[in-house]
């Protein structure tokens, strides 16, 4: 047989032969058809400012209508699904401070109307506009509300809570009609959040049940780094560095490998030099601007330790761009939120940005995130001991005749995001049917992604399958930690199947370093990262005296 037959049949002995349809073609087509519409509507707007500013002839040509009911559909759409009105957010936090019709948004004008809301929108009672008030202390990130305000509009409390919202004079129309549907006789009936049912049981009890609330999770993690963030922020700049080794360094970026807990590996730490300067008002050492992309203009090999020096401040022409300059050379461009602190401070006095003047102490703005460059090769992985523990009716040692089939999930590109659920679909499909093949009574899955949903594409594929499959058991047991599933494979054929991101590279090396068969879909190249293969076999048939015999 050729090297592509053997490459099959060895595929096929692991259970992860996978009879996959390609539709590129259509994504592709799909893509290159949005393309082909914004044109359109450029072609048509070109058509129409031509006709109307000469001739009024195309107005109501039967193609042009057409096309403007399209542009009008379209519009439509994208209003109501929420893809032309974007809103900031922040994190929600209480403030007896303010009163119930007042919100605090650090960095925009005090005094200003705000439209505020909260995802998920119940009705129009979730949606209202309040007055910006300024707090002497506020975190950065953070917009500060009356609770009862917060909770009898949008039932929303403060245990990670985000607000969304947007000065009413970017949205005139919206305020206008969210102020007439919040008067009393056009609101609906105040929503009544239930009371929260208290834990049943002993403390050991409660602490194990409540191991999984991820809620709680989060809220705990957003409050410890809070408490932290003004505990460093109160210490005298000589004890942070002692206070900081030894403890965490920082969070890693989504976009980041996923690595295992317990892992270790030797690795080098580059802090980016930073690209932003500080400056201090020599007058008010506590009004502060921070000037951006030094590094693209003058001064961008020096490095500043506390020099004083004379800043102009310059309007680029037909922009909202603000320079800053010393010596009638540019030092760089200033910060979005220090142009609008500015502005504030100058109107008030009646003066203008343009060609302001101020002398000021310059100092290199910390960096706000670390490189960690890891060498492959000091890579330690977490030593597993495999011992049997029972897992209710679906244990391996209760039941000898089960075949095990970790499977992980990752977030990808909108654009891949339907082929790769299709891929996965064929991948868990295959699973069951080669453990029919194989002889085996149950086939049990078991969710090792980062992040497992009960509600993902892959666990209904799989309820599906239950559904379909007569001679076999077809179960999703749930989701465990990688070194937990890990204890239930027991079985030759117990494979893993995923979807392999940067995310979840460090699930694949870890399980490929335990010696498990994986087979993890590659959404960018619609290929398949294959380990721990058994090696081929090959088999030659001869002709001799009209028999076949095999070498």
């Amino acid at each position: 047989m050729d090297s592509d037959t053997d490459s099959k049949q060895d595929i096929d002995e692991k259970l992860f032969l996978f009879d996959l349809v390609s539709d590129s073609e259509i994504q592709e087509a799909q893509e290159c058809s949005n393309c082909i519409k914004e044109q359109k509507y450029l072609l048509l707007y070109s058509l129409l400012k031509a006709d109307t500013e000469n001739f009024y002839q195309l107005l109501e040509h039967p193609k042009i209508i057409s096309d403007l009911k399209d542009f009008a559909r379209k519009q439509w759409v994208e209003i109501a699904t929420g893809r032309s009105i974007k809103f900031t957010s922040g994190l929600a936090q209480p403030s007896l401070d303010l009163q119930p019709n007042e919100i605090c948004i650090p960095y925009l004008k005090e005094g200003e109307e705000i439209i505020v809301t909260r995802s998920p929108l119940i009705n129009s009672n979730g949606v209202i506009t309040l007055k910006n008030k300024h707090l002497s202390q506020t975190l950065s990130g953070c917009v500060y509300i009356n609770p009862k305000t917060a909770m009898d509009n949008m039932q929303c409390d403060f245990d990670g809570d985000l607000l969304a919202f947007a000065p009413s004079k970017e949205f005139p129309i919206l305020a206008e009609e969210v102020k007439q549907k919040n008067l009393p006789q056009n609101r609906y009936p105040d929503i009544v959040k239930k009371t929260k049912v208290p834990y049943q049981g002993t403390f050991a009890e409660i602490a194990v049940s409540a191991m999984d609330n991820k809620i709680g999770v989060i809220a705990s993690e957003i409050q410890k780094n809070i408490a932290l963030q003004c505990e460093v922020g109160a210490m005298p700049q000589s004890e942070k560095s002692n206070y900081i080794k030894g403890k965490k360094l920082g969070t890693i970026d989504a976009s980041s490998p996923h690595l295992l807990a317990g892992c270790e590996a030797v690795a080098t730490i580059i802090s980016p030099t930073s690209t932003s300067v500080v400056v201090s008002s020599l007058k008010k050492p506590d009004h502060k601007l921070q000037i951006d992309n030094v590094n693209k203009y003058a001064f961008k090999s020096h490095q500043w330790q506390g020099e004083t020096a004379n800043i102009t401040l310059v309007v680029e022409k037909n922009t909202p761009t603000v320079f800053a300059k010393i010596d009638n050379q540019v030092l760089g461009n200033v910060n979005k939120k220090s142009v609008i602190f500015l502005q504030e401070k100058l109107t008030a006095v009646g003066k203008s940005i343009q060609g302001f003047s101020f002398s000021g102490t310059l100092k290199n703005a910390r960096a706000s995130y670390a490189d960690i460059v890891i060498d492959p090769n000091s890579v330690k992985f977490p030593q597993i001991e495999i011992t049997l523990q029972q897992h209710g009716e679906t244990s391996v040692e209760s039941n000898k005749n089960v075949c095990t089939v970790l499977f992980f999930e990752a977030s990808v590109d909108s654009a891949l995001e339907q082929k790769t659920q299709q891929m996965m679909c064929n991948m868990l499909k295959r699973a069951v049917e080669r453990a029919v093949e194989s002889g085996y009574d149950t086939v049990q899955f078991v969710d090792v992604s980062a992040n497992p949903d009960k509600s993902s594409a892959s666990v209904r594929a799989i309820n599906q399958l239950a559904a379909e499959y007569e001679n076999i058991n077809v179960d999703f047991i749930g989701s465990a930690s990688v070194e937990d599933a890990m204890q239930m494979m027991k079985q030759p054929s117990d494979i893993v199947i995923g979807v392999k991101s940067a995310q979840t590279v460090g699930i694949i090396d870890f399980l490929a370093n335990q010696g498990s068969v994986i087979a993890a879909y590659i959404p960018q190249t619609q290929e398949f990262d294959r380990r721990n293969l058994p090696l081929p076999k090959k088999t030659i048939e001869v002709a001799r005296n009209n028999a076949l015999e095999e070498r």
